[in-house]
């Protein structure tokens, strides 16, 4: 009787799975077609550079939509299309990337992105002093106190992060790839040892076809 041939079982490495995911909810050109940025920018938005991955546009895509989410704008997702529009970059790149600010870690980002602005501005002191306890604290007092030191931190936290995130995408899109190179070849191996191994089998029991 031929025996049956059990193919070892690869192990998989621990981001396959939330990197499906992401592809799978990654936005496509279907998905803006019809809406109003399709509307305002026509279809040239549809130009298979701006969604076609590759390691350039997914680079630019996520230093583009690291950029934008880490503004204290509404849309950041329309502005990470718009960058994308204009400067070239993967655009479901950059929309995915403008996630990395969301409910559960913006509080923490504005709180870090204010304390950066009042690094930055040692003259906004002067709201510890009493003359500012003792001053009223109205709205527009408490806006320009605390709005002034946060806009500034925003701007340069987004700056830098986006010019960061662009060498950490190649460096990663390169890491990637040479696992997956390294993954083919071991797979290749391990079926040129298993297919070694079945023709050696087959050898030694000639019989065992024909008993079967």
């Amino acid at each position: 009787m031929k025996r049956a041939h059990r193919r070892k079982p690869l192990n998989r490495p621990w981001w396959r799975a939330p990197l499906r995911y992401m592809l799978r909810v990654r936005p496509r050109r279907r998905h803006v077609h019809g809406t109003l940025v399709h509307r305002l920018l026509g279809e040239k938005l549809f130009e298979p550079s701006l969604w076609i991955p590759n390691r350039e546009a997914v680079a630019h895509g996520m230093a583009w939509g690291t950029f934008a989410g880490f503004l204290p704008l509404p849309g950041q997702s329309i502005v990470a299309v718009l960058l994308c529009y204009a400067l070239r970059g993967n655009i479901a790149t950059a929309v995915l990337a403008t996630f990395l600010s969301n409910p559960l870690t913006t509080p923490a980002i504005w709180w870090l992105q204010f304390k950066l602005g009042r690094w930055l501005l040692p003259l906004l002191r002067w709201m510890e002093t009493d003359e500012y306890r003792e001053a009223g604290r109205s709205v527009i007092q408490y806006g320009f106190s605390f709005g002034k030191p946060f806009l500034l931190g925003s701007l340069v936290s987004a700056v830098v992060l986006g010019l960061a995130a662009y060498p950490l995408t190649l460096w990663v899109w390169d890491l990637v790839e040479a696992a997956a190179l390294r993954r083919r070849k071991r797979r290749a191996s391990q079926r040129a040892a298993e297919a070694a191994e079945h023709r050696a089998a087959a050898k030694d029991h000639p019989k065992d076809g024909a008993e079967g």
